[in-house]
């Protein structure tokens, strides 16, 4: 009966979070490492999870797993959930008998992803607060207590000054459209969310962000602990470096580090070392970057050194998102002050023509 509600076109289009991929690499490979089959693991992490969608997917993977598919194959019809990194990786594994090792690198590897995008989230949430709690702080004061005081001032006959008139009359027009103005800010916010998350909005977005002075670093780090960490995982899993430096070039947002992919691969086939490659880009990956690699290669231990040069950028970021938010807080007090005194002074300026007017009389 499970089996005839599962719509896998659906499920093809919807994704799973970081966590539950994380969780399931690492339960997976305990499972098989402890002679568990595969078909048997699957069945039994289907049934542990919480997640619909994934617990659905996993239904669908047990049900091609029955028919005689590979484990890559069967998550392959979900582009959106699995990417290419996942399924080279999970195919390596399968073709070289060493998935449980092959699982236990992704799991890793997700779950740093994981925390790194929570580090993200976490230091942009104060300014996320400060906006929103503004925003409505204004939208209150426009429709419920400057309307008050503007009728008042407004049919008072007294002089007021042209800024003050003006936020008075718009307050009016807030009051009276309360609804319509809300919906429409609404709308119009769930529009900028949803055109810069998707195609052009979302190209303009990975343009225009990594160029400001104060993020531009953290891209930039961001970006380098990614691309060790995959390429790390990938060769780890037993991965041909040529594929490996595609997919991981692939998986990277700056184009500095993107359009590189091409170059990468095709020097590496013509037989040249990744230091080489690396030093002929000049500045485009850090010193540091380039000279570790060069030290990996020729110690033969490129896997762990990338581990390690992930590990040193992921604290980077830490510092670059600490000196964001440093830079942001005073930004956003400037920006709050600048409002909440022009709104005070449109307030106390007519009240201070009114007890003029008093005094004269």
């Amino acid at each position: 009966m499970e089996k005839e509600i599962i719509d896998r076109k659906k499920l093809a289009n919807k994704s799973i979070p970081l966590v539950e991929k994380g969780n399931f690499c690492r339960y997976f490979a305990t499972m098989i490492r402890s002679g568990t089959p595969i078909l048997e693991a699957v069945e039994s992490i289907a049934e542990e999870t919480h997640h619909k969608t994934f617990h659905q997917m996993l239904l669908v993977v047990k049900d091609d797993l029955q028919k005689g598919k590979t484990l890559t194959d069967s998550l392959s019809q979900f582009p959106k959930a699995f990417d290419p990194i996942f399924l080279t990786v999970v195919k390596a594994g399968e073709e070289s008998g060493t998935l449980d090792n092959s699982l236990e690198y992704l799991g890793k590897q997700i779950i740093a992803d994981y925390h790194l995008l929570q580090k993200v989230k976490g230091a942009l949430l104060y300014p996320l607060i400060i906006l929103v709690t503004m925003s409505v702080m204004g939208f209150i004061m426009f429709t419920v207590v400057l309307p008050r005081i503007a009728k008042v001032f407004l049919a008072s006959g007294l002089p007021i000054p042209g800024a003050t008139r003006f936020i008075f009359e718009a307050s009016l027009i807030f009051e009276k459209y309360m609804f319509i103005i809300l919906a429409a800010l609404i709308g119009f916010t769930f529009l900028l969310f949803y055109f810069f998350t998707r195609g052009s909005g979302k190209k303009m977005i990975r343009a225009i962000l990594p160029k400001l002075p104060v993020v531009k670093r953290l891209f930039s780090d961001l970006d380098v602990a990614r691309f060790a960490r995959i390429l790390g995982t990938l060769l780890q899993s037993g991965v041909p470096i040529v594929s490996a430096l595609k997919i991981a070039t692939d998986s990277l947002t700056l184009p500095q580090y993107t359009k590189l992919g091409p170059t990468l691969t095709a020097e590496i086939s013509k037989g040249a070392s990744i230091k080489d490659v690396l030093h002929k880009q000049g500045s485009a990956f850090p010193r540091m970057f380039t000279a570790m690699i060069a030290i990996g290669e020729e110690t033969g231990t490129l896997e762990k050194i990338l581990f390690d040069v992930a590990a040193f950028y992921d604290e980077e970021v830490d510092g670059s998102l600490k000196n964001f938010t440093t830079v942001l807080e005073p930004i956003l007090m400037v920006i709050v002050g600048i409002v909440v005194a022009v709104m005070v002074l449109s307030i106390i300026t007519p009240i201070y023509s009114l007890v003029g007017s008093l005094n004269v009389q």
